[in-house]
């Protein structure tokens, strides 16, 4: 499962030799503006009121703080050890940004106990303030409405705990402990719940406290919790479970009520990847795969829970992402190199578009994201999907056994721009290399590619490349 893969390194990556027709357009593309940060970028966040990328590097222990929309270098913060990483993963994205009160929050390692929290101020990057917590951060969320930041720290070995924050300070106000591990996940309910959830269960916590509310664990919800979204507007929360081959019946999305945790459906589905929504259809969108096979889109009712149909795409899906304005949807087929246009309300196949030569073998990075890298932008009607770098594989001769050598970058990734209506390719734009993480300004509409420079837990330096999505 992907949710499993989001913590091991890339191992092998290797492009196939026979690849379907390529489109067209892919080979008058143009450039973007690449600007290079710091070393060992391991995650991205934009504020979409500045129009500022903060950029975690791990590799010195800085903050590169882009402005997105000319694509400057504006500052370069320090904000002390390995700013983004937990002591459990080494690669989790402890960052959040609070738009409404104009900061970011970035999750500190404690090398030998506890960890902080560093605040920048999101006009400028500069540092604000640093908080002290009880442990190495792994995760942060922001509630803008009760202006509360939540920091879990889920790496801790005795406790896990969720620390409650002052969102415009930064001062620490509350404590409080699990006896599983955490990883926050969403506000629901219009801002009255925030989700915190293990890999067994749900908790509701109160946002202006921290208190914990409910859990729902077993047997409303078995298996392992793999993804949750929110729909707010009608109060629900889907949560993806899996139990794998061996224990099938695990396997299913459940709908709970936002306020109180009770199950109001339950979906059996084949192994549930990832969820998705989007509420102005009032669709949620699950991808289930295996990696050696085609996978598929599950499609549910937002409101009732439903299951509406199940469509086969290629192999090993990503995230779903739809558009309210054509009524499509979109997910890549990170093995395939290919891209499935569906029908929105009810999953049925509008087309397949070719991107990319297909891979040979099954995809392991930190999170995906070297082949399922897509966004979109419903103002533009234009869909962002994210193609790697080309690879090489070393020759290494070994008399015995010897561990597979990482593949070498040839060149630079790109981002294809695809027409929301159509699905038709209309231009590729150049990266740099190993794109990792994709978003879009959507007040300037503009693209922004955080690119990694190379493959593996080496201290290379990155960069930022942006772009008009439609010039």
């Amino acid at each position: 499962m992907r949710y499993i893969m989001r913590y091991i390194m890339l191992f092998a990556v290797v492009f196939s030799l026979v690849g379907g027709r390529m489109d067209s357009h892919r080979a008058t593309g143009v450039s973007a503006q690449t600007t290079p940060v710091g070393h060992w970028p391991t995650a991205l966040a934009l504020d979409q009121r500045t129009g500022h990328a903060f950029v975690l590097n791990s590799g010195n222990n800085t903050v590169s703080v882009i402005n997105a929309r000319t694509g400057a270098l504006m500052h370069t913060a320090v904000v002390g050890a390995f700013p983004g990483a937990s002591v459990q993963s080494g690669y989790t994205r402890a960052i959040a940004v609070n738009g409404r009160g104009g900061r970011v929050f970035i999750g500190t390692y404690g090398r030998n106990s506890g960890g902080g929290v560093t605040t920048l101020d999101a006009a400028t990057g500069q540092v604000v303030g640093v908080t002290i917590v009880a442990a190495s951060p792994s995760g942060m969320l922001v509630d803008e409405q009760s202006n509360r930041l939540f920091v879990s720290s889920a790496a801790v070995v005795a406790t896990n705990l969720v620390s409650v924050l002052d969102a415009t300070s930064g001062a620490l106000l509350h404590t409080v402990t699990f006896d599983q591990g955490v990883r926050l996940v969403a506000v629901a309910a219009h801002g009255a719940r925030v989700i915190a959830a293990s890999e067994a269960a749900v908790n509701l916590l109160d946002p202006r406290t921290g208190a914990l509310l409910h859990t729902v664990g077993a047997p409303a919800l078995r298996g392992h919790l793999s993804s949750i979204v929110v729909n707010n507007r009608a109060g629900r929360i889907f949560v993806a479970s899996w139990g794998g081959a061996s224990d099938a019946p695990l396997n299913r999305i459940s709908m709970l009520d936002a306020m109180s945790g009770a199950l109001l459906a339950s979906v059996p589905t084949l192994l549930p990847q990832d969820i998705t929504i989007n509420e102005r259809l009032n669709r949620v969108y699950a991808t289930v795969s295996a990696y050696s096979s085609r996978g598929q889109v599950s499609v549910l009712d937002a409101t009732s829970g439903r299951l509406i149909g199940a469509t086969t795409v290629g192999r090993a899906p990503g995230q779903v992402v739809a558009d309210g304005s054509t009524g499509h949807a979109f997910v890549v087929n990170g093995q395939d190199g290919t891209v499935s246009m569906l029908d929105g309300h009810s999953g049925k196949l509008l087309t397949t578009i070719m991107l990319r030569p297909a891979l040979t073998q099954s995809i392991i990075d930190m999170e995906g994201t070297l082949s399922h890298l897509i966004a979109i932008d419903e103002q533009a009607g234009r869909v962002l999907v994210g193609n790697p770098s080309p690879y090489r594989i070393p020759h290494q001769p070994c008399p015995g056994s010897c561990p597979a050598p990482e593949p070498v970058v040839t060149g630079p990734g790109s981002v294809s721009v695809l027409d929301a209506a159509t699905g038709r390719v209309l231009r590729t734009v150049t990266v740099g290399r190993v794109p990792l993480a994709l978003t879009i300004d959507q007040s300037a509409g503009r693209g922004v590619v955080l690119n990694a420079d190379a493959i593996g837990p080496r201290p290379s330096r990155g960069s930022v490349s942006t772009f008009d999505v439609a010039p």
